[in-house]
C-alpha cells in the first residue's frame, strides 16, 4: 500500500497486557523507545488483553456491570458509572504507557487504536463463553455501544506533547458484521488485517 514509502517493524507481544508495563517496559517496548527516530510513525493497540484474555477481578466486575447492569441510554450520554474505570483503563494509563515509549524520542506522528468489535455471529472462538457472559451473543449493541463511548472518552483524550496523536477507532473498519475479516470471531484474519493497514494508510496521508 505504502510501497517504498514506509518500512513496517512489528514490535507487539502475543497475549501481553498494559498492565505489564506499569512498572517497567518490556524488553520489546525498550527497543522501541531506545530506537524510535523523529521521522517514524508508531502504531499502538493495547489493552484489549487486559479486558478480554486475563482480566482482573475488578475489570471483570465493570465488564459485566457494563453488559447488563447499565441502560443503553446511559452508555450513550457517558453517564454510565463503569465509565470511569475504562476511562482510566484505555485513556489515563495508555497515555502514561505512550509516554514512556516516547520519553527519549517524540515520533512524527502516533497512531493509538480502539479496539474492533467482536464478530457477532458466524463462527466459534475460544472466547465464546466470554462474549456469552458479556451478552454480546443475545444483545451485541451494548457491548459496542459501551466500545464507542470509551472511545470517546479515553482513546480519543490522549495527548502526548511534541507529537500528534491520531485517534482510530477500528470498530469502522471492523464493526462486527462480516465473518470474512475475522477468525474465532475476536481475531482479524488476512482479509481484516488488511483492511486495518488501508485504514492507517488513509489516515497517514499528508504525513508520510
Amino acid at each position: 500500500m505504502l510501497g517504498d514509502r514506509a518500512t513496517a517493524i512489528n514490535t507487539s507481544v502475543e497475549e501481553s497486557m498494559l498492565r505489564e508495563r506499569d512498572w517497567e517496559l518490556l524488553p520489546h517496548d525498550a527497543f522501541i523507545r531506545d530506537n524510535i527516530r523523529e521521522e517514524d510513525i508508531l502504531i499502538v493497540s493495547i489493552g484489549a488483553n487486559d479486558v478480554a484474555l486475563r482480566p482482573l477481578a475488578s475489570t471483570v466486575w465493570h465488564m459485566l456491570r457494563l453488559a447488563w447492569l447499565t441502560q443503553l441510554s446511559s452508555l450513550q450520554n457517558g453517564s454510565a458509572w463503569s465509565l470511569s474505570y475504562f476511562q482510566h483503563l484505555l485513556g489515563t494509563k495508555v497515555q502514561d504507557y505512550l509516554t514512556k515509549l516516547t520519553s527519549k524520542t517524540k515520533p512524527r506522528a502516533i497512531i493509538v487504536c480502539m479496539i474492533y468489535f467482536p464478530l457477532e455471529s458466524g463462527q466459534t472462538s475460544w472466547a465464546d463463553l466470554q462474549l456469552k457472559l458479556l451478552g454480546y451473543n443475545s444483545n451485541p449493541a451494548q457491548l459496542q455501544t459501551a466500545i464507542k463511548k470509551i472511545y470517546d472518552i479515553a482513546t480519543r483524550q490522549i495527548k502526548i506533547e511534541g507529537t500528534r496523536v491520531l485517534p482510530c477507532s477500528l470498530y469502522e473498519v471492523l464493526d462486527g458484521k462480516h465473518k470474512d475479516d475475522y477468525t474465532a470471531r475476536v481475531e482479524p484474519n488476512e482479509n481484516g488485517g488488511r483492511k486495518m493497514a488501508k485504514k492507517f494508510v488513509e489516515m497517514l496521508e499528508g504525513i508520510i
